[in-house]
């Protein structure tokens, strides 16, 4: 994750960069996004490893990849919120990245498929061995 000239993108409000705690919240949202990517990874290569394979998906991993995408949604939702607040007043006015990135990953958060709640009793359900029913599986 980059926030600067490396990405392409305009550099930051002077002093912003050399602030430490917008370089902690970086730091911070670059961590947690990477830790949910590669959790969608792993479910990614053990899917396609099946399919390549002939087999089914077990419950087991789909339970868990519907686990971890919420789970890497809300990491994005936190991390966005956190480098908004960070971002000052400027970032409240339409048209900014910023605020057009914040905007954009709430609307996601919103869709049925990332309903933490729902998403988190099923696979709390499966955990415990009770029955799981939902069309995203």
């Amino acid at each position: 994750m980059s926030a600067g000239h490396a990405n392409g993108s305009a550099p930051p409000p002077a002093g912003a960069a050399e602030d430490p705690f917008n370089q902690l919240r970086i730091a911070e949202a670059a961590a947690s996004l990477d830790g949910a990517v590669l959790a969608i990874e792993r479910n990614i290569t053990e899917g396609l490893e099946l399919a390549g394979a002939g087999e089914r998906l077990p419950m087991p991993l789909r339970v868990r990849a519907r686990r971890d995408q919420v789970a890497a949604t809300a990491a994005a939702i936190a991390a966005v919120d956190r480098l908004f607040e960070s971002a000052g007043g400027r970032a409240l006015r339409a048209g900014t990245p910023i605020q057009r990135f914040w905007r954009d990953a709430h609307a996601g958060r919103v869709h049925a498929i990332n309903d933490p709640e729902k998403a988190g009793v099923l696979f709390g359900r499966y955990e415990l061995g009770l029955k799981v029913q939902d069309a995203w599986l």
